[in-house]
């Protein structure tokens, strides 16, 4: 059976290290539909904390080399239309979390 639906892939959001501080900032731009999946890369040197909300801490990213990566997928394996999705105009966010990031960059990527 064919889908007529097909897979988009945003352009990379990305944040360099001298913009990673104490408080959150904002990595890209906010979503533009639904996500099917994300993958946030930690290419620094310190380990970052990402939060979909800009207030609550919901993933931490170790620096290990070479990164630290972790996706997560909102609809494996399914091709209804009631599946779980990351909603549109999320907005993602990083901060450091103990050591100030020297070097590297955050990186999002969505699957929508």
């Amino acid at each position: 059976m064919a889908y007529p639906k097909r897979a988009i892939v945003d352009p990379v959001r990305t944040l360099g290290f001298a913009a990673i501080g104490a408080a959150y900032a904002a990595i890209g731009t906010p979503t533009a539909s639904f996500a099917r999946s994300i993958r946030m890369i930690n290419l620094t040197d310190a380990p970052v904390v990402i939060s979909i909300d800009g207030v609550n801490d919901h993933y931490v990213l170790t620096a290990t080399a070479p990164g630290n990566v972790d996706e997560q997928s909102f609809c494996s394996n399914r091709t209804t239309i009631e599946n779980c999705f990351l909603a549109e105009g999320t907005q993602f966010y990083v901060k450091d979390l103990a050591a100030a990031t020297t070097s590297g960059s955050v990186y999002i990527q969505v699957l929508r």
